[in-house]
């Protein structure tokens, strides 16, 4: 199973910084805006689609079909139905495959889901780090300023 790729900080960054412009943000609410812009949650919920998509097409009853052949002799054709049987077990077989990809494309969607949420949590806190470093730098200015006009 390939590895998710993980999302670049900086990328998280403006992710969770966009919406911040004059009004607070919690770490929930960043690691949730992460989760719902990420293209890679997205294409990770687009493979499990899919993957339901083929279970359910596996498990599904197979259909009658109705056949028509050219005619023998003097009639003017035959029409024949049919219907499959499972005997040799084969759709079930199917079936089971089908439903072990979806469940590994159920796994990986929350590996994906994962790695975003820790990599947002994370630029969530070097946000409010740097956020916090910048406001004692201009503590810091605001002290220099003071003793240089004295």
């Amino acid at each position: 199973m390939p590895r998710p790729p993980a999302p670049t900080l900086p990328i998280l960054l403006l992710t969770i910084a966009a919406p911040l412009r004059g009004e607070s943000l919690s770490a929930d609410d960043a690691v949730r805006l992460a989760l719902e812009r990420s293209p890679a949650v997205r294409a990770a919920r687009l493979r499990t689609e899919a993957a339901d998509a083929s279970l359910r097409a596996a498990l599904a009853p197979p259909t009658a079909r109705l056949e028509f052949g050219p005619g023998v002799g003097f009639t003017n054709g035959n029409a024949l139905l049919t219907q499959e049987f499972d005997v040799a077990g084969s759709r079930a077989a199917r079936g089971r495959r089908a439903r072990g990809e979806r469940d590994g494309a159920a796994a990986a969607e929350r590996a994906v889901r994962r790695a975003v949420a820790d990599a947002a949590a994370l630029a969530y806190l070097e946000l409010v780090r740097a956020r916090a470093a910048e406001a004692r730098l201009e503590q810091s200015r605001a002290v220099v300023r003071e003793i240089a006009q004295r």
